[in-house]
């Protein structure tokens, strides 16, 4: 007798095929400080979802990432602190790969650029694209005025050093992009400069920016951003057509040729360029070819949140007839999760670092489960934590009640049990709603929650009593996006077969809701 819940698995496919490989780019954190929930539960959950739902369906995907070890915000935290700019990045490049390990989350390949041989190929990669625009007239030094920066400051202020107003939205912001917009911040309208040094100075500094291309488009760039996203695309450059190439600093990848010395290479732009074709370079024998060059089938997807999207998107804008380069298919944006209806912040001592829940000996698929419940889209959406914890017992007690309801699947027959029209039709309309969840841009992390737990409480409360195998075998599907691990051990109890292969089997089945101190005692710890 076939395997009634593969059958269906194949006839959604048929429905909504997924294409053979992927290759996902989450996060490019900035390494000055540590991982916190609310970078985990935007780019690193969702590309972690999508990875393992697209897999369900058949799917090869393959997740690379790596630290922008040469953004401004770590000058900014080695000016501050007195300690190395190369140690400070490749000390938290390491505890961030390490905490993604500890949450399980699959990662192929997590690149530290801030030395060393990563650093030459990323540098290579990107000089190469310089000097092929140069080539072709698309870098040009223009003059423009910037605040003076004081050692041990860089000398001119940008990014991480300076503070204004949004031109777009007129918010207090810092950085290379405002985090409510998400759109380009212009270093010489900002208005204060680290260090303060009472009034601040301005003085013409020439820097190198880059003619764009004209996919840089919303028409031509359609699919590639979520509608909602779509207006970084015309409003987000520095000028009409052109964008920042380079920047006074003492920490980066200096600007090639001696025509700037003392600058550095945006890493906003330029440095996601390079880490994009150094990491591509890294895995190209395992997907078979270049998966950025033109005529690659690989499809590949940038995740990162608002303040970071217009760099992967600019990056449409490099593009021409002599530029060997086929920029990311789909850009995953998101919104910012809050935590207590404020933004996580470990400067301001507001955040919760993965770190220690780890160390506190939190239930990993738990956390995972509740940062699904919350994981922001086009919304903001906040942790709030006596809601979330709350809900994080009754979420996992309804599924300790499914596990006890389907317990005879444990010791039952597959090939001789009865499976229910009723529950067939409900997990068709369950695995539909898994596969539509997930159709690139578009990444709905808590629905793919609300159809597991949906699929809990039905067959808790009684829903396909008499196929007790079939049900958990659905239930293990609709948790591996979620619990990978949990999700195989729950398959190997029903007959195994089913779900992708590279997981280990959790060792039991219990899951331990996220308690509400815990997190509280967490938030303490940063203070």
């Amino acid at each position: 007798m076939p395997d009634h819940v593969r059958t269906l698995l194949d006839e959604t496919v048929r429905e909504t095929p997924t294409a053979r490989r992927y290759l996902f780019f989450p996060g490019y954190l900035t390494p000055n400080g540590e991982l916190h929930l609310g970078h985990i539960a935007g780019p690193y959950l969702r590309a972690e979802i999508a990875r393992r739902t697209l897999e369900l369906f058949g799917a090869d995907v393959t997740t690379v990432s790596a630290s922008d070890a040469f953004e401004s915000g770590v000058t900014y935290a080695a000016a501050t602190s007195g300690e190395p700019a190369v140690e400070i990045a490749a000390h938290h490049t390491e505890r961030a790969r390490t905490a993604l390990t500890g949450l399980g989350f699959a990662t192929d390949l997590f690149a530290d650029p801030s030395s060393g041989a990563w650093r030459e190929r990323e540098r290579t990669a990107a000089i190469s694209l310089v000097e092929m625009l140069e080539r072709v007239g698309r870098i040009s030094l223009r003059a423009e005025e910037l605040l003076v920066g004081e050692p041990p400051a860089p000398s001119a202020g940008i990014g991480a050093f300076v503070r204004g107003a949004c031109s777009s939205c007129r918010s207090s912001q810092s950085g290379n992009v405002c985090e409510l917009c998400g759109r380009w911040l212009d270093a010489a309208a900002m208005e204060s400069v680290w260090p303060h040094d009472g009034v601040p100075r301005r003085a013409v500094v020439r820097s190198a920016y880059v003619q764009l291309s004209s996919a840089l488009d919303v028409e031509r760039m359609a699919g590639v951003v979520e509608t909602d996203f779509e207006y970084l695309v015309p409003g987000g450059l520095d000028g009409p057509a052109a964008l920042r190439a380079s920047y006074p600093s003492w920490w980066g990848l200096e600007w090639p040729g001696g025509s700037l010395p003392g600058h550095v290479l945006s890493s906003y732009v330029l440095g996601k360029y390079g880490a994009a074709r150094m990491l591509g370079d890294a895995v190209a024998s395992q997907l078979g070819s270049d998966p950025f060059s033109p005529g690659s089938d690989v499809v590949t997807v940038a995740f990162g949140g608002l303040d970071s999207a217009f760099g992967w998107l600019a990056l449409h804008g490099l593009t021409g007839a002599t530029i060997p380069f086929r920029p990311f298919d789909h850009v995953v944006v998101n919104r910012f999760l809050l935590l207590d209806g404020e933004k996580f912040s470990t400067s301001r001592r507001h955040a919760i670092r993965v770190h220690d829940a780890l160390d506190a000996g939190v239930d990993v698929d738990a956390l995972r489960l509740l940062l699904s419940r919350v994981a922001p889209g086009t919304t903001e959406t906040d942790l709030d934590v006596e809601i979330a914890t709350r809900r994080s017992a009754e979420d996992i007690a309804a599924v300790e009640r499914a596990l006890r309801r389907t317990a005879s699947a444990v010791t039952g027959d597959a090939a001789h049990e009865e499976i229910d029209p009723a529950a067939s039709r409900r997990a068709r309309e369950a695995l539909a709603a898994l596969r539509e969840a997930v159709v690139l841009p578009r990444v709905d992390v808590p629905r793919i929650a609300e159809t597991f737990f949906d699929w809990a409480e039905w067959i808790a409360d009684g829903g396909a009593a008499r196929s007790p195998i079939f049900a958990r075998r659905v239930l293990a599907v609709l948790a591996f996006p979620l619990v990978p691990a949990w999700a195989k051990a729950v398959e190997a109890g029903a007959g195994g077969g089913l779900l992708p292969s590279g997981t280990e089997p959790a060792a039991d089945l219990d899951i331990t809701p996220v308690p509400r101190d815990a997190l509280e005692s967490l938030q303490e710890r940063v203070r």
